[in-house]
């Protein structure tokens, strides 16, 4: 509340708006409300405010002009905005800008100005402080330390640990982790925010342990040799704590369960499960990452599939069986793996035909069977017409090729495609049958 004296100062004769706002008369007291904030900044705090002042015991007001206004309209009601700052020390600079927010003016009530620019200086001193700079003597009594003397012996040296903390990958920074000396009775410290740094109390030459523990990461450790007098620096790598994923694999032929083996690869070792003949199949948890399904069942080709297990998800993977064929097209020798039936694609394009689909997922089976690492799919044309058309078309029916292994579920960094044009015949071109051996595409194993 404010109690406001100032409609006294002029008790003869009436004033005119522009009179009154010169004296700055307010005839009314006042309920007061102001509300502020300020933000820390690297160089500066910022500040924001509200000012509001309620003239009480009026419901309107008259306005220059003679017309009646609502308080709402006139009662004084500003918002500041600005910035301050220590520039040298104990000079403060301070910069801002007041807004009016009410627009009316009336008798009896302050006019608001519609904007006011403050720029101010403050100078902090203390009279009864000690001078800057100033020297005081102080008398140092030196007592004689020696077998004998009874002087106690000096301490040793106090000494720190300053370390960071970081992720498994080295590089990446864990703000928050409590650090403490295992077997001292000592608060732990925090790392910081961005760095993951941290310092350590004072602390004695010697071998200490430090115990580092952090929510969502697995608790580390570290052996330190501290000497007297010397901060230590150290790195800590932290583990972070995944949740498990859930792996479900079914298993149909013809829309029937069916039972198969699978080896689950990708994780620290290979994991190999059955899938029951039922309509649950497999479902169990894994830890998250990226892994490679390869499905192994009696009388069917085998298949393979590439994953990516997400913390806390679900993935479903659902195999569909393919029978062996009586007739085997591939052969697995110890560089290459031979097919008895050429690729066959539509005439001067590289568009698989549907009756080499058999054909290619036998290859599959065979990567499969083989554990074949590394695979080159090469494309090779007759001598029929130019050169570096031919050399295209063979580029991509190897690539065609691939992207059909790839999408049967093979890993792509596994396999890779080149052609060769009419560059590597394996058969005259003089005759049909030679020209139709030299179409082909081999299968050339470069690592297993």
């Amino acid at each position: 509340m404010a109690f406001d004296g100032t409609g006294d100062l002029v008790r003869a004769g009436a004033l005119n708006a522009a009179e009154e706002f010169a004296l700055n008369l307010n005839r009314y007291n006042r309920f007061l409300f102001a509300l502020g904030a300020e933000v820390p900044l690297p160089i500066a705090t910022a500040y924001l405010e509200y000012n509001l002042g309620v003239p009480l015991g009026t419901g309107s007001l008259s306005s220059p002009d003679g017309r009646r206004v609502p308080v709402a309209a006139v009662m004084p009601q500003t918002l500041g905005l600005g910035a301050r700052a220590t520039v040298i020390r104990d000079l403060t600079v301070n910069l801002g800008l007041e807004l009016g927010l009410a627009s009316g003016v009336a008798f009896g009530v302050p006019a608001t100005p519609p904007w006011q620019l403050q720029f101010g200086l403050a100078y902090h001193f203390d009279p009864f402080s000690e001078p800057r700079g100033g020297m005081r003597v102080v008398e140092i009594v030196r007592e004689p330390v020696g077998p004998g003397s009874g002087a106690p012996a000096e301490p040793p040296a106090p000494t720190r640990v300053a370390g960071r903390v970081v992720g498994p990958d080295g590089k990446t920074p864990v703000a928050g982790a409590l650090v403490s000396v295992a077997g001292m009775e000592l608060p732990p410290v925090a790392t910081d925010d961005p760095a993951g740094r941290f310092l350590s109390y004072d602390l004695s030459a010697g071998k200490v342990t430090l115990a580092v523990a952090r929510s969502g990461y697995k608790p580390a450790s570290a052996e330190v040799e501290l000497a007297a007098g010397i901060t230590s620096e150290v790195e800590i790598k932290m583990e972070k704590i995944t949740a498990p994923g859930t792996l479900e694999v079914h298993v149909r032929h013809e829309k029937a369960p069916m039972s198969a083996n699978i080896k689950f690869k990708g994780g620290e070792a290979p994991v190999t499960f059955t899938v029951p003949a039922d309509k649950a199949g497999y479902k169990a948890e894994h830890p998250a990452g990226r892994y490679t399904v390869e499905l192994d069942a009696p009388g069917f080709l085998s298949q393979t599939r590439e994953v990516e297990l997400k913390e806390g998800a679900t993935l479903s993977v659902a195999f569909e069986l393919q029978p062996e064929p009586k007739d085997k097209l591939v052969v697995i020798k110890e560089d290459r793996i031979d097919v008895l039936q050429q690729v066959h694609f539509v005439s001067g394009q590289a568009i698989i035909l549907r009756d080499s689909h058999a054909l290619l997922n036998q290859v599959v089976d065979a990567i499969i069977r083989a554990n074949v690492k590394k695979l080159r799919v090469e494309g090779h044309t007759d001598s029929s017409g130019p050169k570096p058309r031919n050399l295209k078309l063979s580029q991509d029916r190897a690539r065609a090729v691939m992207e059909f292994l790839v999408a049967a579920g093979v890993d792509p960094s596994r396999v890779s495609a080149e052609g060769y044009g009419d560059t590597k015949p394996v058969a005259p071109n003089a005759s049909p049958k030679g020209r139709e051996l030299n179409r082909r595409v081999d299968f050339v194993i470069l690592e297993r």
